[in-house]
């Protein structure tokens, strides 16, 4: 019964609001243009603030479902016959024109009203589709004035109630998805994805999400205006609490191996940093049974990609030796090594399974090429890859270096697990000792030894000739530890056994 009844409420309010548009329409619109050319806001509220009740009811009647079914095709005509007539009103008013802004009103209740109608209702999503209101509205957001710097509510919960419509009427709905994509690629976003408001922002990134298919996100790389789109929501990501620009990057671009391939062209280093972080949290986050199971795998050919990179750019890393601390934090070419090396580290784990990257033809060299350059390097004086034990270490969040060696044992390990070539190429490429020389603790390093030891076994499991290397290395005694040192204890070999001894306390290196 009383769903019924606000039925009938529904179609009450829908002849009222023809009744009041079709006697107050033609005029209203006169008005108010001729009033916002004269300044004169108070000619504008009294041309359209007659209609404002009408729809505002309409809009807390959709908030129940009953009623959103019970709407009729002559609702939207007439909806769509308002948001015509406001059309140069809003254009001739201008942003930051005050708050007395009467067709900003209307405009946004029009924009309620259908933004309610269209929940979870594909008959209401049609019916706006069939009365060409997708367009309209999407016009009417475009002959905005750009969008102002200052703070501008009418202005901004105007476009917002908007943004909010294009995507309720895309919402689960192909064909509905499809005319908004249409009607507001690229113009729509390119004019409020750098808007300073952020709701604003935010819903800019929920309607692109909604109609944006796989068809659509592969075009954003295809075209100068897309690359600024997808630029712009990279940039967006790193603003606190915004949600859609995250939830587009990784449910859209990150499954998308076109897009991210031809888009991580045109990043600066900030962005590309910026794209590897929300992938390596996003693989992270991958359970392996999700990730077995997905449809959508990680980008294969992105990561390929950045396997490829990694022996031109990897090297940049060694500069850090010289660099202070100060210098190396800012050092964002060294940053997006270490950033791809995670990625890395975690795209060619157990839990993957077969990953392309193990058979990637350079990969497995660059990194037991760089792991050594690394020792090297940490040799030759205190520095960035010297081992540190007690010392504290390098900060993870400051400095590039922090955790590097690790993942270079890490990615070599991942790679030589279950892969006879590539533990025969390590054996080649004298890795082998490279990874027993990380098996110390090192507090730049943080869990490098576990690391080191589960590569031993990946480089040895079925690898008998690998398990002879390792037996035919030469006995030099038992290493001193300066963590053991400072403590006041001594480490000695007698007849092959290992003890320790107390001593006197030592000061390790600072």
């Amino acid at each position: 019964m009383a769903a019924s009844m606000e039925a009938t409420d529904v179609a009450a309010l829908a002849a009222r609001l023809r009744d009041e548009a079709a006697s107050r329409l033609a005029d209203a619109a006169a008005i108010a243009t001729a009033a916002a050319g004269a300044r004169d806001p108070g000619a504008a509220a009294a041309a359209w603030r007659p209609l404002l009740g009408t729809l505002r009811s309409l809009t807390a009647a959709f908030v129940h479902p009953a009623n959103r079914e019970a709407a009729e095709p002559a609702l939207f005509d007439c909806l769509g016959q308002l948001l015509g007539a406001v059309t140069a009103p809003v254009r001739a008013g201008g942003a930051g024109a005050g708050s007395d802004r009467p067709e900003l009103e209307v405009a946004g209740e029009c924009f309620r009203c259908l933004r309610n109608a269209c929940v979870q209702c594909p008959a209401n999503q049609r019916r706006v589709r069939e009365a060409g209101l997708i367009t309209a509205v999407a016009q009417l957001l475009l002959a905005f004035p750009p969008p102002p710097s200052a703070p501008d509510e009418p202005y901004f919960t105007a476009a917002r109630c908007c943004l909010q419509v294009l995507g309720n009427v895309a919402a689960g709905n192909t064909d509905t998805r499809e005319a908004v994509w249409a009607a507001t690629y690229p113009q729509l976003y390119l004019k409020f994805l750098q808007c300073g408001d952020a709701k604003t922002l935010d819903y800019s990134c929920m309607a692109l999400h909604t109609c944006a298919g796989p068809s659509q996100v592969a075009r954003l790389a295809c075209d100068p205006p897309g690359v600024l789109i997808a630029r712009a929501l990279l940039a967006l990501c790193s603003r606190p609490h915004l949600e859609w620009p995250l939830l587009m990057v990784t449910e859209r671009f990150l499954k998308s191996s076109t897009l991210l391939a031809q888009l991580y062209e045109h990043l600066d280093l900030k962005l590309r940093l910026t794209l590897l972080d929300l992938l390596l949290a996003s693989l992270a986050e991958e359970s392996p049974s999700a990730f077995a199971e997905a449809t959508t795998p990680a980008p294969a050919p992105f990561l390929m990609r950045l396997a490829d990179e990694l022996r031109t750019t990897g090297p940049a890393v060694l500069r850090l030796a010289s660099l202070c601390a100060e210098a190396a934090a800012g050092d964002e070419e060294a940053l997006l090594v270490a950033r791809t090396l995670s990625v890395l580290c975690e795209a060619t784990s157990e839990a993957r399974g077969d990953s392309c990257l193990r058979d990637h033809p350079t990969l497995l060299a660059a990194a037991v090429d760089l792991l050594g350059e690394c020792h090297r390097v940490g040799r030759e004086g205190h520095n960035a890859f010297s081992l540190a034990q007690g010392s504290g270490g390098l900060s993870p969040a400051a400095h590039p270096a922090h955790g590097l060696k690790r993942d270079l044992v890490r990615l070599v390990g991942n790679l030589c697990f279950a892969h006879r070539s590539n533990q025969d190429q390590v054996r080649d490429l004298e890795g082998i000792p490279l990874i027993l020389e990380s098996t110390n603790i090192d507090d730049n390093n943080p869990f490098i030894a576990q690391w080191a030891v589960l590569a031993v076994r990946n480089l040895t499991q079925g690898n008998v000739e690998n398990q002879e290397a390792i037996r035919r290395l030469e006995r030099r005694g038992a290493a001193q530890s300066p963590l053991l040192g400072a403590l006041g204890v001594g480490v000695e070999e007698r007849e092959g056994r290992v003890y320790l001894k107390a001593t006197s306390k030592t000061t390790p290196p600072s």
